[in-house]
């Protein structure tokens, strides 16, 4: 369903990576040297979880950030790679959990940051607000960051893709953030 992410290879050729699916009937491709492969798998699992992906190409600019049941940020229910949750309690419906992938050491690698929230098993009701942050930083300063995400939710037929093209100002501004909070639907859950 879109999620495009660079893995590096062992000696032998071979790599080991979790991939999130996007979709009940998940298909997978994977290419390295001029060759590739396809698979697929069906999910079902899918149909009950929301998913928040942000993708990009090279040097991190941006972070996909969760905060769940009105939580603040740096407190328990702020979700983001610095902070990505519990897959145990993800899995007793208590939270999400957000995943990194792709590998940094692949110059130009293609990056993605995915956000899982079990809708289908929450534990309890309320909102998770999402946001796209940039902070303007000496990496990040008088760059245009280009982004994509994809969202999918539980009765919606086809993921949301979106993609982004974000100016951040200048070093002058360093130390400020970038907050996009409607690049992505927050989420309504309901207890099960």
């Amino acid at each position: 369903e879109g999620l495009d992410v660079s893995v590096l290879l062992d000696a032998e050729g071979r790599a080991e990576t979790i991939l999130p699916a996007l979709a009940v009937q998940a298909a997978i491709r994977a290419e390295a040297g001029g060759q590739s492969a396809a698979a697929a798998v069906t999910v079902p699992e899918a149909a009950r979880i929301d998913r928040a992906v942000l993708m990009w190409q090279g040097e991190r600019g941006a972070e996909l950030h969760a905060r769940e049941f009105g939580a603040d940020y740096g407190r328990p229910g702020h979700v983001w790679a610095g902070a990505p949750g519990d897959v145990e309690a993800a899995l007793r419906g208590e939270g999400g959990m957000m995943l990194s992938l792709g590998d940094s050491r692949i110059p130009g690698a293609r990056m993605a940051e995915v956000y899982t929230f079990p809708t289908g098993m929450a534990a309890r009701s309320g909102a998770v607000a999402l946001s796209i942050e940039t902070p303007v930083a000496a990496t990040t300063c008088g760059r245009v960051i280009e982004a994509r995400t994809i969202q999918i939710s539980p009765g919606v037929p086809a993921p949301l893709t979106r993609d982004l093209s974000l100016p951040v100002p200048g070093c002058e501004m360093e130390g400020e953030w970038l907050v996009l909070s409607d690049m992505l639907q927050g989420l309504t859950i309901a207890a099960r």
